[in-house]
């Protein structure tokens, strides 16, 4: 009688599947750690951006209306009222209430500078001396979020000054 010899078969051994388990496992959560890297990054640079862009617009659009303003019409911590040069008016108001700096020329309706994504604070000063008209600013721009997630945060705080061109 003959004993057939059982041949070698084609598949893994248990000890073989669990290293393969191991080494797929190993590199799918360090594939999962930098994809969630790469996410937080995103939207944390999303949200430096906003606020960035809108502090940069807010005292752009200040500057160059400041530049065409002929005199100082009232002046209080949260409001500004110029004269601009021919004989409009221009305001500008910090609304604590809604976060948000508005401009209005004349009686028309006040527009919004600031996006909807972020909150607006700061005060108006007057800092003119002798003959020179010198308005400051203290502009406070945050991101609006209920998160306590640090990417989801940022603000930026800035300090300007601008004298007007009074003949």
């Amino acid at each position: 009688m003959k004993i057939n010899k059982l041949q070698n078969s084609q598949g893994f051994t248990l000890l073989e599947v669990i290293i393969y388990m191991a080494i797929v496992s190993a590199i799918l959560t360090v594939a999962i750690f930098f994809a969630w890297s790469i996410i937080g990054n995103q939207s944390k640079s999303m949200v430096v951006t906003e606020v960035n862009q809108n502090s940069r617009f807010i005292l752009e659009r200040v500057g160059r209306d400041l530049r065409q303003a002929s005199s100082i019409a009232s002046l209080a911590s949260e409001q500004l009222v110029l004269n601009i040069l021919g004989g409009d008016q221009l305001t500008f108001v910090f609304d604590d209430i809604n976060q948000q700096l508005t401009r209005q020329l004349n009686e028309d309706t006040a527009t919004i500078l600031n996006s909807s994504l972020v909150d607006v604070s700061g005060a108006w000063q007057n800092l003119s001396a002798n003959d020179s008209a010198t308005i400051g600013l203290d502009l406070t721009v945050a991101f609006k979020t209920n998160s306590n997630h640090t990417d989801w945060q940022a603000s930026t705080s800035t300090s300007s000054s601008y004298e007007l061109r009074v003949k």
